[in-house]
């Protein structure tokens, strides 16, 4: 057994905010699934490694927060009993606003537990849980997502705050989907007659690859532009220089989205581009009037100041031992930890050089006696070279033996002002198109 250590960091706070619940987490954390409406449903949020927080909130009748936790805590504790497992609680750790109450629970998990309700009749009650990791002690953290809290009640616009964008929206638009691909996030809100699509992109500086604005943003939507007759302005948002371009069907009989409304522009302060496509059915029905000045693209007016709180974790100080580079396809008990403590190395035999600012890189080709003799009567070369783009070109030179995969998706988020989550993809993406090259391998600890 090795000694151990507690070690004490301070933890960066972000707003979170989904279907008008709003609460402040760890800027590493980032929604992972939900389902639901506004009455009632629930979602996940996650960090790198595993589930952190799970939200449920339904409308009842008589919605009694003491009632509930009792009849929660009770729950609990029997189903622990039934799998032979040990339990114990604690109440009344922070009396909230409204009635809310944190409290905590241990059994082979150990959670916080936030319970809150808005309104006085037919109100909603929601219960947030905040799983911890072996070794943390949370309650600092959990006691500042408690004190911020917010529920929106009855009002007629809802907040949304996730991957960075924040904004308010009719109840009446309701979430169907969201995607996370690498530089982008959208998020699809619908009503019977109406659609919003909002997607963030980031570095800007890289996906427009040189394009002006409006250029890049009619080729982004060229396919649904195409079924429209529209016109395009510029026009200021946020403060920002965008563009604004609106339209109606080619067709008169068209049963799909007749009118539409599409914004565009880029956050010099966060280097990101956002679009906004605003569609609409029957423009003569009741339609989400979509103001731009409820929609930030960085901290708005009044928003909370940067916080952070100190979270201890004791951990092994004993080093992990390392494996040799190889194929991780199909080896077994590889977990998102392992691979996140993952060295990445360069392959020795490439070879690579920096021009104006971007990465070259050449290697070898090992065919085939056939392909060889193909290559040899054709008169191609034996060496394959491509450039990297700006942002695989700082990730190559960050890749020197000793930085591990965490190290590199805090320092990529923070060389480009991006979500934790957005450089977790781009960096994976990255690496495995390299390990497909065989121009990276990587160290994986036995231990994560």
């Amino acid at each position: 057994m090795g000694d151990c250590e507690t070690r004490q960091y301070e933890v960066a706070l972000k707003r979170f905010a989904w279907m008008g619940i709003s609460f402040l987490m760890p800027e590493t954390w980032a929604l992972g699934k939900y389902q639901g409406t506004f009455d009632q449903g629930m979602l996940r949020i996650d960090d790198l490694v595993q589930e952190r927080i799970t939200l449920l909130w339904r409308r009842l009748h008589d919605a009694d927060v003491e009632r509930f936790v009792e009849t929660h805590l009770k729950e609990t504790e029997k189903q622990a009993k039934q799998n032979k497992l040990p339990f114990e609680s604690q109440r009344n750790l922070r009396r909230l606003h409204g009635g809310g109450e944190l409290f905590w629970w241990k059994s082979d998990v150990e959670a916080y537990n936030i319970c809150v309700r808005e309104g006085k009749q037919d109100a909603r009650l929601a219960l947030l849980r905040i799983l911890t990791a072996p070794g943390e002690r949370m309650k600092p953290l959990a006691e500042a997502i408690a004190e911020s809290i917010e529920m929106d009640g009855d009002a007629k616009e809802i907040r949304w705050a996730v991957y960075g964008l924040d904004l308010r929206l009719s109840r009446t638009m309701i979430p169907t989907d969201f995607s996370f691909k690498t530089g982008g996030v959208r998020l699809t809100f619908e009503s019977p007659n109406e659609r919003l699509d909002v997607e963030k992109f980031a570095p800007a500086s890289v996906i427009m690859q040189g394009l002006s604005l409006f250029d890049w943003l009619q080729s982004f939507k060229r396919k649904t532009l195409s079924s429209y007759e529209f016109t395009g302005d510029s026009e200021k948002i946020q403060g920002h220089s965008g563009a604004h371009f609106r339209g109606k069907s080619r067709s008169r009989w068209t049963r799909g989205f007749r009118r539409f409304d599409y914004w565009g522009w880029v956050c010099d302060r966060e280097n990101r581009l956002l679009c906004f496509l605003h569609q609409v059915k029957k423009p003569d029905r009741s339609v989400m009037k979509f103001d731009l000045a409820k929609v930030w693209c960085h901290l708005p007016p009044g928003a909370d100041p940067p916080k952070k709180v100190s979270v201890a974790e004791t951990a092994s100080a004993v080093p992990m031992p390392l494996k040799q580079p190889g194929n991780l396809k199909g080896k077994k008990g590889l977990t998102r930890a392992h691979m996140l403590s993952a060295v990445p190395v360069r392959n020795e035999a490439v070879r690579w050089k920096e021009m104006e600012g971007q990465v070259e890189i050449a290697y070898d080709l090992h065919l085939r006696w056939g392909g060889a003799l193909l290559k040899r009567l054709m008169g191609a070369d034996k060496e394959r070279r491509f450039t990297l783009d700006e942002m695989g070109g700082f990730v190559w030179q960050m890749i020197d033996g000793t930085r591990n995969v965490r190290e590199l998706v805090d320092t990529l988020a923070q060389k480009y002002r991006l979500e934790q989550v957005e450089s977790h993809a781009a960096l994976v993406a990255f690496l495995r198109n390299m390990m497909k090259k065989r121009l990276v391998g990587l160290y994986v600890p036995q231990e994560p």
